[in-house]
């Protein structure tokens, strides 16, 4: 039996989160969720694969916005 019929990922992707940070102006930035191994989760979810994050997020503003699209 595969481990999506117990509710376990199918996927599991294990490694770093990133916060890219692109400049929207002279003075101005914006942050992204990115970093390849938290992108290759994200897509495999979005595929609709079960699919799971193994790695550390930081407990700050960028670990908050890294932790909204894990939700989705």
């Amino acid at each position: 039996m595969s481990g999506a019929l117990h509710g376990l990922p199918v996927f599991v992707a294990a490694g770093e989160a990133l916060t890219d940070l692109v400049t929207t102006g002279a003075d101005s930035w914006r942050s992204h969720p990115g970093g390849a191994v938290w992108n290759a989760a994200r897509a495999m979810a979005h595929m609709g694969v079960p699919s799971a994050f193994a790695g550390a997020v930081s407990a700050d503003l960028f670990g908050a916005a890294l932790s909204v699209p894990t939700k989705k």
